[in-house]
């Protein structure tokens, strides 16, 4: 799901290996819970982000999670409980974490509910509004500050 520049180099790649008939490019999709709600691994292998949205996402999904051990996906995923972190353009590391997932389904069972727990209580609209009030007010004159 998503679109990019990519995208076109994706869609041959899948073809020159003859998988058009099992991956699917859906494009820009408005509905992400349907769509995690078909996963049975929340898989991500970006090699660079920001905070990322979609693995917020799929911890709210209450999602086994597999990551690139890159700086934002390290914040959010504690390896073996929220989550699998693998290193960086290894695709030998994730295809392991994502088969131990299958072998380990209770391990599997766990990070999901850990990574659901701790996305609802970390990453809640109230503490995003908080620490950006406390965050401005860092900046602002004492005499602002009441």
């Amino acid at each position: 799901a998503g679109d990019g520049p990519g995208r076109s180099e994706l869609e041959s790649l899948a073809a020159s290996l003859g998988l058009e008939k099992t991956v699917y490019f859906l494009g820009f999709v408005r509905n992400i819970p349907a769509i995690l709600a078909m996963f049975d691994i929340y898989v991500t292998s970006s090699l660079w982000e920001g905070l990322s949205i979609s693995v917020m996402e799929a911890m709210a999904s209450a999602k086994p999670i597999v990551a690139t051990s890159i700086g934002p996906n390290a914040e959010l995923i504690e390896h073996e409980v929220t989550g699998l972190l693998v290193p960086p353009m290894s695709p030998e590391g994730l295809s392991r974490a994502i088969e131990r997932f299958l072998r380990e389904p209770d391990l599997a069972g766990t990070c999901a509910a850990g990574a659901r727990k701790r996305v609802l209580e970390d990453y809640t609209l109230e503490r995003m509004f908080r620490e950006t009030l406390e965050l401005y007010h860092q900046f602002l004159p004492d005499k602002q500050k009441h």
